[in-house]
């Protein structure tokens, strides 16, 4: 389990000789058996570790040994008298079981790592959360208790005991479940209130589960049987309530110094945005030796020209320089003009084709517009002789001429369309040919 602790008070056990005789530590350090029945015995371990016999009527009988104490803390983990709690979301301190962690849901765990136990008492310490306490026969039960019996404490202050009732309780209620035998009781207040009707023939398991975060429980009572080897009889203890603290104790030597957490925010003048900021560059270092020469780039384009200077001091010229710039700059000039000369040539014939190349075109043009009005009137004179054999088919149904003059129409009509065809033909050959000059 990921966490345990021990039920840090001292267990005092003595010899009954009848399983489940639960005993009781009283204020003033005795204790004594719950439950006298008339006519047996009981024993009383007085405040010095005396042990006295007692008739039921409770008169003294006779002083024994002293009694052996077992102190939680100190004893083996593995003794049958010692209750160890393994834990899980729960933390125990003085008999204080609390849920400190975990979901809204019972994962808050407290049971005990011995299955000795035969009865078990608490105190809840709110009435507005949620938790369970219970005894089963195995350890693997979960809140449900399916191998055992459990107390069911939910908010506004209601108990739930399945197989039995609802009740109320407040802070000040004891409630508990107590094994004797054979079977299982509930107890409120030191009053049996209930018993399940299941047999039950051996001792059990301890278990808490803790639904809500801060739901705590003082365990007030809890009775354990074991085999002490006295005479082969087993023995009933109980974990009474714990007392107030003692005093502190020395101060132990210092621990293994731990794990570096994280660092805080920086003191003033610095803020929480300077941890964020690069660090400051520190001091130059020595300088190193000297690297090789790198190649040479590739050459960068011409920057844009800049302003002239100032003039430079007059100086006196050779002569024979003097000739040779003349020299230089006339035959510049001519250069100059030679090419102005070539580039004035070209232009003109340039110039020259250009218009060329115009008159050609406005001929083109004057072609192609006297043609498309030639196709206009073929198309308009067209339309006119479909009209005409339109209109003369209807005169020869209306006045219902013969086949002979209905041929010789259309001979005319055909004759007409000839002529015109002819027309469209010739010119459009006449417009070919101006194109062709």
């Amino acid at each position: 389990m990921p966490g345990s602790a021990t039920l840090g008070v001292a267990l005092v056990y003595c010899t009954l000789g009848a399983f489940g005789n639960a005993v009781e530590l009283r204020a003033d350090g005795s204790v004594v058996r719950k439950e006298l029945a008339e006519g047996r015995t009981a024993v009383e371990v007085t405040a010095n570790g005396g042990i006295v016999e007692l008739n039921a009527n409770g008169g003294a009988l006779a002083r024994k040994a002293k009694a052996n104490v077992i102190d939680s803390e100190q004893a083996d983990p593995h003794h049958p008298l010692v209750a160890h709690w393994d834990l899980v979301n729960v933390h125990s301190d003085a008999n204080v079981l609390e849920k400190t962690s975990g979901n809204s849901e019972y994962d808050g765990v407290a049971r005990t790592q011995n299955g000795n136990v035969i009865s078990m008492k608490v105190k809840p310490l709110q009435t507005d959360k949620a938790f369970r306490i219970g005894l089963s026969t195995t350890k693997e039960d979960n809140q449900d208790f399916g191998h055992g019996h459990f107390l069911s404490f939910q908010d506004q202050g209601r108990l739930e005991v399945k197989g039995w009732k609802t009740v109320n309780y407040t802070t000040s209620d004891e409630f508990g479940l107590v094994l004797a035998n054979g079977k299982m009781s509930v107890y409120k207040n030191d009053a049996k209130v209930h018993t399940f009707p299941d047999d039950i023939a051996k001792t059990m398991w301890a278990s808490v589960f803790m639904h809500d975060v801060g739901a705590k429980a003082k365990v007030t009572e809890m009775a354990v049987a074991a085999d002490l080897g006295v005479g082969g009889s087993s023995s009933t203890v109980v974990l009474a309530n714990t007392g107030p603290n003692g005093p502190p104790g020395d101060m132990g030597p210092p621990g293994p110094q731990g794990v570096v957490g994280p660092a805080g925010d920086p003191g003033p003048p610095a803020t929480v945005e300077m941890l964020s900021a690069p660090a400051p560059p520190g001091p130059p270092g020595a300088p190193g030796p000297q690297g090789r020469s790198g190649e040479n780039g590739r050459k960068g384009r011409t920057g844009p020209q800049g302003k002239p200077g100032p003039a430079g001091p007059t100086t006196d010229v050779n002569p024979n320089d003097i000739k040779l710039w003349e020299k230089t700059v006339h035959e510049l000039d001519e250069a100059i003009k030679k090419a102005n000369e070539v580039d004035r040539k070209q232009q003109q014939r340039l110039n020259k084709r250009i218009n060329q190349v115009n008159a050609h075109l406005q001929k083109v043009d004057t072609q192609l517009l006297i043609q498309e009005n030639l196709e206009e009137k073929a198309f308009v004179e067209a339309e006119r002789q479909q009209q005409a054999v339109a209109k003369a088919t209807v005169e020869a149904k209306k006045e219902e001429r013969s086949y002979f003059d209905i041929g010789r129409l259309q001979a005319s009509v055909e004759t007409a369309a000839t002529k015109v065809r002819n027309q469209m033909i010739a010119a459009v050959e006449s417009a070919a040919g101006d194109k062709g000059v």
